[in-house]
């Protein structure tokens, strides 16, 4: 597919949000459960579906994948749209649509499930999450307008002429992502194995360190060799004693560090989503 002809640009932009935090998920803001909470504006069975993927989780397994989508979204937003001028810098089209479905399915390939708090995350779900959250916006939507235009009668007629136009892209957003919910779901066997944890107990103890090495690779030193890079960031890491280091027993950081970053560009290694 297209997007593994522009892998090595998009992994050169992902680390441009080191500092990522966890906000508040929409069905949280909007106080409404994932489960149950209705929505007049959509025909359909979008939610269905939705709930259907999502049948064997609770409403605080969705809150924390809705959480998890987020911050993938977040994450990646450099790297969306760095791959979309990428695509109409290439000469083959004039404009790229900018979905979030779309955008979360290029992200597939660069953020590991198995860091979220839950068993068995399959991108399916992550999906069906995603639509969720997108008809939760509209009862947000609606209830904002609707509690702002009591107090002042410019802002009602503002709210009134957009809120329709907001609606009706959200709910063209859950088309796609719906869409994709069902499809990533239907190949679920295969997700979870690609997806699945293989380390063992010293591989989850030295994961802190070799996620930061990554980040910082990818942050600063992307135009280094993996060898040159590995040896920069052991003397930064050293240079500020990290407690990171302690991590790892092996005798030539610099070296490991090297063969880390390699796995990582080669696709055999993912970043872990911020809980």
């Amino acid at each position: 597919m297209y997007q593994d002809k522009i892998k090595n640009e998009a992994e050169q932009v992902l680390g441009a949000n080191r500092n990522h935090r966890t906000s508040k998920s929409i069905f949280e803001i909007a106080e409404l459960k994932p489960l149950s909470f209705s929505c007049e504006e959509l025909s359909g069975d979008a939610i269905h579906i939705a709930r259907d993927i999502l049948s064997t989780r609770t409403d605080e397994d969705i809150i924390t994948l809705s959480k998890a989508v987020k911050s993938v979204m977040e994450l990646g937003d450099n790297l969306f749209i760095h791959l979309a001028v990428k695509l109409i810098d290439s000469g083959d089209r004039n404009s790229v649509a900018l979905s979030e479905g779309r955008a979360l399915y290029l992200f597939c390939d660069y953020f590991a499930l198995d860091t979220i708090p839950l068993k068995n995350v399959q991108w399916g779900e992550m999906f069906a999450t995603l639509t969720l959250m997108q008809v939760a916006e509209i009862q947000y939507t609606k209830k904002q307008s609707q509690s702002q235009s009591s107090l002042n009668s410019e802002l009602s007629d503002a709210l009134n002429t957009n809120v329709p136009h907001v609606i009706a892209e959200l709910k063209q957003e859950i088309i796609d992502s719906i869409a994709r919910a069902e499809c990533l779901y239907d190949k679920r066997l295969k997700a979870s194995k690609s997806g699945r944890a293989g380390g063992d107990t010293k591989a989850k103890r030295i994961e802190p360190l070799k996620v930061e090495v990554i980040q910082r690779y990818l942050s600063a030193y992307q135009d280094c060799s993996f060898k040159k890079a590995g040896a920069i960031i052991e003397a930064v890491l050293n240079n500020e004693n990290s407690p990171l280091l302690q991590l790892s027993d092996a005798e030539e950081l610099n070296l490991q560090f090297s063969k880390w970053i390699s796995s990582f560009m080669k696709g055999n290694l993912k970043l872990r989503i911020p809980n």
